[in-house]
């Protein structure tokens, strides 16, 4: 399975096995994650066969390279270096598009509170109609996927969509 993310401070790490199968060909590919003792946890181990038959071995680091039987065939060392590009525009809903942040922005800072109040407001509001449709309909019970990547604001906590609340079922 694949835990965490390549991402800022957090890290990706895949643990355990992947198999893909040829059936019409009779070919199988086992890749084993995090198995090679006393190395870094990156690196995978596999074999490939024919007809139940080992025809080539795999070794590789999921962020570095792969080799089929000794051999590199990618490394990302070689790899073609392509320049980050910055977007000139943002999707509505990013943070830098806030109207309270942009009004601040521009030294209007008495603006600013008003959008700030104004969207407190709105926040309110569709906090009580979830109160409200949770009393309707008389389930309280939510799972909610938390949402890890820390506010611009405050680096320090998580933030939680509303979005990513799923009703959770009842057990019987």
């Amino acid at each position: 399975f694949f835990e965490g993310a390549i991402f800022g401070t957090l890290r990706h790490q895949s643990v355990g096995s992947l198999t893909y199968t040829d059936k019409k060909n009779s070919i199988v590919a086992t890749i084993n994650f995090g198995t090679v003792e006393n190395k870094p946890q990156d690196l995978f181990t596999g074999d490939i066969k024919v007809k139940g038959r080992v025809v080539s071995k795999v070794y590789g680091s999921y962020i570095g390279f792969i080799e089929f039987d000794g051999k590199r065939y990618w490394d990302i060392r070689d790899a073609e270096k392509f320049p980050m590009a910055k977007s000139k525009s943002f999707l509505p809903s990013d943070s830098r598009n806030r109207p309270d942040l942009c009004k601040l922005l521009e030294g209007n800072v008495e603006e600013a509170q008003t959008k700030k109040e104004e969207l407190e407001d709105a926040q309110r509001y569709d906090a009580r109609l979830r109160e409200a449709h949770k009393k309707k309909s008389g389930c309280g019970n939510y799972i909610c996927l938390l949402y890890t990547s820390p506010s611009p604001r405050d680096r320090q906590k998580s933030r939680m969509p509303s979005s990513a609340c799923k009703k959770k079922k009842k057990k019987k």
